[in-house]
């Protein structure tokens, strides 16, 4: 699979942010290995690497560890492509919640965001993979920080979450924490999430429009469907999802579902440096993942899902890759 990646127009965000310290933001692009012509499409996309080694140098130079809470200034309804207008048309804090669920992809496909419904909290999480590299602290902060400002720009600036959770070490001084989320914070925290009373998030929101938001979550289709068309890895991940729950495809069978040849395929991914075995076994890693955070699914349903004829088979696959079993990574999630 390729490496994940980030919308560009993030990184403008960002480095306005670092402008304001007084710093040069050009210099700093240089330094993490962006091209300034790289973020000026709204297609443009930046690898995670270079993303992380920005707010690594960042946070370095303004000697700021908490520069990412600064981030809100300069945030655009563009910032995010067409998500961002969706998200702002939504109805309710709920709807614009699976409307980002949907099309978080936009943003990038770093982390996990998934939905978890109570009867009277919902949460909202974004959560690492367990086999990448943590995403930085100041890159967690600021997509928080984005998170609660559309809340409370779509409903009114006095919504309080019931709580936020962050896995990254408490910092020495949580006052712009506390200013900004106005909620019980959690520091190393399992997960990194924001929980809402559904009193809250269900209310009808006064600038809702309709028709506004069909329309950006139509443009917002059709830029992930250039997105995954430009990534035929991708395309073979997407169709895996589809085909694994009745049983591990063949090669020549999701080769055929994507109007291609056996032989095409895999010359077409080993100039990628990856094959059909290493996309069905990341793909299988993300899907075990998502489903074991899910309670409604048992860990026998999981295997089945992942296209495992037997449970055993797939807790020995899932030792192998996180060196841990399945329900001991419930447990360490708490579950």
């Amino acid at each position: 699979m390729k490496e994940p990646s980030i919308i560009g127009t993030w990184i403008n965000v960002i480095t306005q942010t670092y402008e304001s310290y007084g710093y040069d933001k050009n210099a700093l692009l240089a330094e993490a290995g962006i091209d300034v012509r790289d973020i000026r499409s709204p297609d443009a996309r930046i690898p995670i690497t270079s993303y992380s080694r920005l707010w690594a140098l960042a946070v370095a130079n303004t000697k700021d560890p908490c520069i990412g809470l600064n981030v809100l200034p300069y945030l655009k309804p563009t910032t995010f492509h067409a998500l961002g207008v969706a998200l702002m048309a939504s109805s309710t804090i709920k709807e614009a919640m699976d409307r980002l669920l949907q099309f978080y992809q936009i943003i990038t496909d770093e982390v996990d965001v998934r939905i978890n419904a109570g009867e009277n909290v919902t949460e909202l999480c974004f959560s690492p993979f367990p086999d990448r590299p943590l995403p930085a602290a100041a890159s967690v902060d600021a997509f928080m920080a984005v998170t609660i400002t559309y809340a409370r720009t779509l409903d009114e600036e006095s919504l309080k979450p019931r709580s936020v959770e962050l896995m990254h070490d408490r910092p020495e001084n949580t006052q712009r924490f506390d200013e900004l989320f106005r909620a019980p914070i959690v520091f190393s925290a399992p997960d990194n999430r924001i929980s809402f009373y559904n009193s809250d998030i269900l209310k009808p929101l006064p600038a809702a429009n309709s028709e506004i938001a069909r329309k950006n979550d139509q443009i917002a289709i059709e830029y992930l469907s250039r997105f995954r068309k430009d990534r035929l890895d991708y395309q073979v991940h997407e169709k895996l999802i589809e085909l694994l729950a009745l049983g591990e495809p063949s090669l020549d069978k999701v080769a055929r579902s994507i109007g291609m040849s056996t032989r095409s395929l895999s010359r077409y991914l080993g100039r990628r440096n990856t094959s059909y075995r290493d996309i069905l076994t990341e793909t299988r890693k993300q899907l075990a993942v998502q489903y074991l955070r899910q309670m409604r699914f048992s860990i026998i349903d999981v295997a089945f899902r992942l296209g495992y004829s037997d449970s055993s088979n797939f807790t020995r696959a899932f030792k192998q890759w996180f060196g841990r079993s399945p329900s001991d990574f419930r447990e360490s999630i708490g579950l």
